[in-house]
């Protein structure tokens, strides 16, 4: 196309289509475009939000509150505590409120109609009254110090304290407040608080006087009381950090529900109440020489008062199978184990082989603080008690294979479901008149994962020896001693050595005992490796003890001593196994040994050190001096019974063989407890194990390397089978030669008078020969379920005879381990009862020995203490284990409740 042709053309297309676009008439039509269409509807609700209002706690009856929507159109509803609902605009100002807890709501609706699903709220007090306040601990009225401590206590919560001294002007002041340098006079403190609401309480005065003459006092004294009035048998605890190591010191109220918290280093203390029937109280702060009032509240449930009851007490709770289910018949059969002989030796296997390393009925055994972890409580039981990161340990899950796995899985299970759902045990009594003067004191030492066994603290033969010295314990998990100065309040650990170097377990060592020249005698690993084989000189030589039975087994344990004045170790071999130690009351001071499956081992002291001495003068070799003096000394017998009853050592059966009438016996198992009778230079010991129902002791006599075998009376029908006993452990002796052991299984406090006995060996002396020479007490507390004898749900560790009275409550006192009890409990033979010394914080205590010590016959009770110690595998049992460690315990008996 021509271009002005091309132009032309282009023109007219564009006045076309302008004509178009304006509505003209004329060339072509062309449609017009889609309608818009509408917005869709709104079915979106606003968000509703409150932007100001009062704070959690008001001192005012009127309130601003401010809120919004996401979206700027909306209207409001409101409503205040539940109340009709109505039309509101922001701010909405509210008046009139009442005193107590207020809700204010309030929900939006759009332009559309939608509303807000939920309301948005306020929730805030009303706080119209003053707070009542307490000065709880303050100093006495007359006081010789020239510092005062001052701790208050509130009706209400986040409450300040103003403070003024001798009538000066009030200032801010903290809780606990403290002055110090006093002058000599009169002096005085107000204190007022005031509430969050801004609500000013009334005043509270404190007088007293500082006399520079008056006597210092080393006491805390006061009273626990509820709105009901005084509580009797209700434990105060003092604790503290201010001293070197941790210290608590623990009495018990009088009927009056007084205290008197005696003999208290300088420090800060807090103290607090704990009582069955009672919430654990506030911690006030205080000082010697001053007196706290401690408002207690009772627990208003049956599961909260339960929570501080000893683990016995929660542990009774589980259902023993019934008597008619045994002998168990396995896996496929009944469920129960094929060593089970009989009810007993389930009780028995659910006590001492179940509770050797740590208590059974705490808080982290009765339940799972971990249960979301397990689709059941059977499935958690059988998980727990296998191998993992908190229990590396095989003998939890040996145990439960013992006992029937699937018998034992039901009996946990249900009572861990029964807990769970509310069911708590009996409650515990509180402290008698007795138990009220009881004073607890306690130092921690060692490490959070201390395996303390037990302690040490005098020559048990004299214990006036080492007068206010130092308290020794033995911790296996750091083969270290542990050592606490009551005086410094301080404690350290000591590393005790081996022989060889090389690798191995540790010392692991076990049981520690003073003689009467400063020196605490362990048993302790001193080989490498361990176990390292006997020297041959124990297994063929011209020894005495040798010719008479060669030792091939492995001794796990030996000897070792340290000697507190120089602080060094001698290292003692031993052909025998060990285990406890006891020295004898003859001219050469012998130390008789347990430990060993075969034999009974002892060491003469006074012969020992003499070839010790001599050897070492002679080659100067102190190594060369102690092999000869060891090889020297010891000595050993085996365990043999005179059978055919000729009171002659001679040929003899082996265990388990049968018996001759014309032979002696030879018997096997592990010798466990130990104790010579000074009377008559014989040797008792205990044998749990393997026989452990009904357990038995033995009588050794050295001269003639004879034994006799006494069990408790049971499967017998000399006595009811309510009187039967079962599972010695520990044994002791008292001055009058009788033999007291603890019965763990059955749980009593037994003696044994041999002197009653008229069979004493031959082919009759079975073991049930003599139960008239038996008397068995049971002791406190409650027994299992469905236990057809005696079934203590406590367990008895060991047993410790209090021949010189130096725990305050006579002398020749026989006192057993509460070892499932958080307690010691002592037999008074001229009362014939029982006496419990209850721990009561912090709960978990678990001990397995204890000692005596007098280190002053003339200072009265304060001159006189038993010693005892956190004695668990498993320090993270015990309450509050985050912040303690395990602790060494002083037990006195004072003669009232508020005796200095």
């Amino acid at each position: 196309m021509p271009l002005k042709l091309l132009g032309r053309f282009a023109a007219t297309v564009a006045a076309a289509a302008l004509l178009t676009a304006c509505g003209g008439g004329g060339g072509a039509s062309v449609p017009p475009p889609p309608p818009t269409p509408p917005p869709p509807p709104d079915t979106t609700a606003p968000q509703t939000r409150i932007d100001a209002g009062p704070d959690a706690v008001s001192g005012q009856t009127t309130a601003s509150i401010s809120f919004s929507a996401n979206e700027s159109d909306s209207t409001f509803e409101c409503r205040l505590n539940d109340g009709d609902i109505f039309s509101c605009e922001s701010p909405h100002e509210l008046t009139g409120l009442a005193e107590g807890e207020q809700r204010f709501e309030v929900r939006a609706t759009d332009a559309s109609g939608n509303t807000d699903a939920s309301w948005a709220f306020r929730v805030w007090r009303v706080d119209l009254t003053a707070p009542t306040m307490a000065i709880r601990g303050a100093p006495r009225a007359v006081t010789s110090a020239t510092r005062a401590l001052f701790s208050f206590e509130a009706d209400e919560a986040d409450v300040t304290y103003e403070c003024a001294i001798d009538d000066g002007g009030f200032s801010a002041c903290a809780n606990p407040h403290s002055a110090s340098e006093l002058a000599e006079g009169n002096h005085a403190i107000e204190v007022r608080p005031t509430d969050a609401a801004g609500n000013l309480g009334a005043t509270v005065r404190h007088e007293w006087r500082v006399d520079l003459s008056a006597t210092p006092s080393v006491t805390i004294g006061g009273t626990v009381s509820t709105p009901a009035g005084g509580e009797a048998g209700v434990w105060v605890i003092a604790e503290t950090d201010d001293l070197p190591t941790g210290f608590r010191k623990i009495v018990v109220t009088d009927d009056q529900g007084r205290f008197l918290l005696p003999e208290l280093p300088d420090a800060v203390y807090d103290v607090w109440a704990r009582g069955y029937g009672l919430l654990d109280t506030a911690k006030h702060a205080a000082r010697a020489d001053h007196d706290v009032a401690i408002a207690a509240e009772p627990a208003p449930t049956a599961q909260e008062a339960a929570a501080v009851y000893p683990a016995n007490y929660w542990y009774s709770l589980l259902n023993i199978p019934d008597a008619s289910e045994f002998p168990g018949t396995g896996a496929s059969g009944n469920g129960i184990g094929t060593a089970m002989r009989n009810q007993a030796w389930w009780l028995d296997g659910m006590k001492d082989r179940c509770q050797l390393c740590h208590q059974m009925g705490t808080e982290i055994t009765r339940v799972f603080s971990n249960s979301d972890a397990y689709d059941s409580t059977r499935e958690g039981w059988d998980t727990r008690v296998r191998p993992n990161e908190n229990n590396s340990s095989e003998n939890m899950n040996n145990q439960m294979n013992a006992l029937g796995r699937p018998r034992a899985l039901d009996v946990f299970t249900d009572w861990t479901d029964r807990i769970v759902a509310g069911e708590v045990p009996p409650a515990p009594p509180r402290p008698g008149r007795l138990e009220q003067n009881l004073v607890i004191t306690q130092w921690e030492w060692g490490t959070g994962n201390s395996f303390v066994h037990d302690n040490i603290s005098t020559d048990k033969r004299d214990p006036t020896r080492y007068p206010y010295g130092k308290v020794y314990g033995v911790s296996q998990t750091h083969s270290s001693l542990m050592v606490t100065d009551p005086v410094a309040n301080d404690s350290i650990m000591i590393s005790v050595p081996r022989r060889e170097a090389g690798g191995g377990f540790g010392s692991n060592v076990h049981n520690p005992m003073f003689d009467d020249r400063n020196r605490v005698w362990l048993t302790s690993t001193i080989r490498r490796p361990s176990p390292a084989p006997n020297p041959e000189w124990c297994i063929e030589s011209d020894h005495p003890s040798v010719q008479r039975f060669p030792i091939e087994d492995n001794a796990g344990r030996q000897l070792s001593y340290f000697d507190v004045a120089t602080e060094e170790f001698v290292l003692i071999d031993t052909c025998y196994g060990t285990h406890h130690l006891q020295f004898a009351q003859d001219a050469n001071q012998t130390l008789w040994t347990s430990g060993d499956f075969h034999t009974i081992g002892w060491l003469d002291m006074q012969q020992h050190d003499e070839i010790y001495a001599r050897v070492l003068d002679e080659s100067g070799d102190a190594l060369q001096a102690e092999q000869e003096a060891e090889r020297g000394a010891q000595g050993w017998c085996p365990v043999v019974l005179d059978y055919n009853g000729d009171g002659v050592l001679g040929e003899y059966t082996a265990p388990g063989a049968e018996r001759d009438p014309t032979k002696d016996a030879r018997i096997r198992g592990f010798a466990y407890g130990i104790i010579p009778n000074p009377a008559d230079g014989s040797v008792w010991f205990t044998r749990p194990y393997p026989d452990r129902v009904p357990g038995q002791i033995l009588r050794l006599d050295p001269a003639t390397c004879l034994t006799e075998i006494y069990q408790p009376p049971y499967g017998t029908d000399a006595v009811p089978k309510s009187e039967w006993g079962f599972s010695p452990r520990g044994i002791d002796i008292d001055r009058n030669g009788i033999l007291w052991t603890a019965l763990s299984g059955s749980g009593h406090i037994a003696s044994f008078d041999r002197s009653k006995c008229t069979v004493l060996n031959g082919p009759t002396a079975t073991g049930q020969h003599c139960p008239e020479g038996w008397t068995l007490h049971p002791t406190p507390g409650p027994n299992m379920n469905n236990v057809e004898t005696s079934g203590s749900a406590d367990f008895h560790y060991y047993i410790w005879v209090d021949q010189f009275n130096a725990l305050g409550l006579g002398e020749n006192v026989p006192i057993a381990n509460g070892t499932n009890s958080d307690s010691l409990i002592a037999w008074l033979p001229d009362e014939q009862r029982m006496v419990t010394l209850r721990v009561p914080y912090p709960l978990g205590f678990y001990t397995r020995g204890l000692d005596g010590r007098i280190d002053d016959a003339d200072a009265g009770w304060k001159g006189r203490g038993v010693w005892a110690s956190d004695n668990t595998l498993l320090l993270r049992h015990i309450e509050d284990h985050d912040d303690t460690q395990g602790n060494i315990m002083k037990f006195q008996f004072r003669p009232h409740p508020l005796a200095e």
